[in-house]
């Protein structure tokens, strides 16, 4: 059964509802179906603000706690150390960023909704919207369960230690999980304009009579055709072409001053964990020796970490390249 009535906002309800939850956003979606707007809520700036201070105060106590451990082997106590060290530093500085760019959020938001206008709506390309959305949360809160049963909750067992640690790392995980999955979600809705662009762009040239001249701009991937003062309705679509490729490429400015710095820290942290677990597995095939953490083997969790960071570059690195390549075109 479909949705009655379908915009960009209506593939971004999901995602907004996480967002909210966590803190992150202190934005709220008013108005009916095609006059909606996301606006900034005083009640959901004190529960964000709230959820920061909280989470601020638990890391404080937390990076107290992890000062202390003194039961690893010196090497391994400093690599795991510099490691949760570093984990919750960045992810403190990725609910900032994620809180006090809320509102370049909802500016990108509003411009693929002005872009969907711009062609009636685009419901099917909506439609679409709202099924890769779906799927992206669905497998990333799937992969996200499944490490925590695996991982987690079996590492706070063996160790009877604080919860705050654990509590902490659910969190942080989670915090990666969704800027991760905000950031690839813009670039796909940015990957299906271009594409429905490019699209129309082929069906224009295909209709082109054969006595017309074709310009390729490559730096604005679009033809400019030259007819002999006829086919009105050609020129037209040109100039719809012409505005709304330039649309994109405005949200494609928004997106890079909102999202390098974000993307650019989620790489961060995954590297230097991925570098220090590898650090602790050289160390375990040299030394043929196993680690323990409270009679705790830390092998596994070191890979399925290392699994874990590797899926959040990957799934960034392709759908960013993905997006390229249709913007390319």
């Amino acid at each position: 059964m479909r949705i009655q009535y379908a915009d960009a906002y209506s593939a971004i309800i999901p995602l907004l509802y996480i967002l909210k939850v966590c803190g992150l956003s202190p934005l709220v979606l008013k108005g009916q179906p095609g006059k909606r707007r996301l606006k900034v809520s005083i009640i959901s700036v004190i529960y964000s603000i709230f959820v920061i201070l909280f989470t601020v105060i638990v890391r404080l106590t937390g990076l107290m706690y992890i000062i202390k451990f003194t039961r690893f082997q010196i090497v391994i106590n400093i690599a795991l150390k510099l490691s949760l060290i570093s984990h919750q530093i960045i992810s403190t500085q990725l609910i900032l960023l994620s809180f006090f760019t809320s509102c370049k959020f909802a500016k990108i938001v509003n411009s693929f909704l002005k872009f969907d206008l711009y062609f009636n709506g685009l419901p099917e390309l909506c439609y679409k919207s709202i099924r890769i959305v779906g799927i992206h949360l669905m497998f990333g809160t799937i992969y996200y369960f499944i490490y925590i049963i695996i991982a987690i909750i079996p590492a706070q067992q063996h160790t009877n230690s604080s919860y705050i640690g654990y509590f902490m790392s659910i969190i942080d995980l989670g915090i990666l999980l969704i800027v991760n999955i905000k950031v690839s979600t813009v670039i796909l809705l940015l990957n299906q304009r271009f594409r429905h662009l490019n699209g129309l762009i082929v069906k224009l040239i295909e209709q082109c009579p054969d006595n017309c001249s074709k310009v390729f701009v490559p730096h604005l991937t679009e033809y400019l055709i030259s007819y002999n003062n006829y086919r009105e309705c050609a020129r037209n679509d040109i100039l719809v072409i012409r505005e709304t490729h330039g649309h994109l490429c405005d949200i494609c400015k928004i997106f890079n001053s909102l999202y390098s710095s974000q993307a650019l820290l989620v790489i961060v942290i995954s590297v230097v964990i991925q570098i220090i677990q590898s650090y602790i597995i050289l160390l375990k095939l040299l030394h043929r020796t196993e680690y323990y953490f409270n009679g705790l083997n830390i092998s596994l969790l070191v890979i399925l970490g290392s699994m874990w960071y590797t899926f959040q570059v990957i799934a960034l690195v392709t759908s960013g390249q993905y997006t390229a390549k249709e913007v390319s075109k």
